[in-house]
């Protein structure tokens, strides 16, 4: 029969736990985790083609000069809520909220660079943004 030290059955009764705890877990994120998972990638990515693709409007149809640059995938960055600013690619609602709390601070952007100066948007993710946003 083996014999252990008590060292060693403090250790085992310590480890045994945790190890019974890290499979439960293990089996959990498998099996339940991944019915509940929300893909954001996918939602973000149906979210970009939704911008991208313009939408067939007549000329008659009288939307204003604003919707209709939403309807074709610009957005007017000075006039945008919170809501059209984070369908944009990389912008989620904490950002938007930043941009529109900058806006009212500061006053319109100017330019697309002008974002560079709110907390959290660098060149890179100006870069993605810039095709969709127009400045009036």
């Amino acid at each position: 029969m083996l014999s252990l030290s008590k060292k060693e059955e403090k250790f085992l009764l310590f480890f045994l736990p945790l190890f019974l705890l890290g499979c439960a877990l293990q089996f959990y994120r498998k099996t339940i985790a991944d019915k509940v998972r929300v893909d954001w990638r996918a939602e973000q990515t149906a979210a970009l083609r939704a911008l991208q693709t313009p939408v067939q409007t007549s000329a008659a149809t009288a939307l204003g000069e604003q919707k209709q640059r939403l309807l074709s995938g610009k957005i007017n960055i000075n006039q945008a809520t919170e809501s059209e600013i984070a369908r944009l690619p990389r912008i989620g609602p904490v950002l938007a909220l930043r941009i529109v709390s900058y806006r009212r601070e500061h006053g319109s952007f100017q330019s697309t660079k002008d974002l560079l100066k709110v907390k959290g948007i660098g060149k890179k993710t100006l870069m993605k943004i810039e095709p969709y946003l127009a400045i009036e």
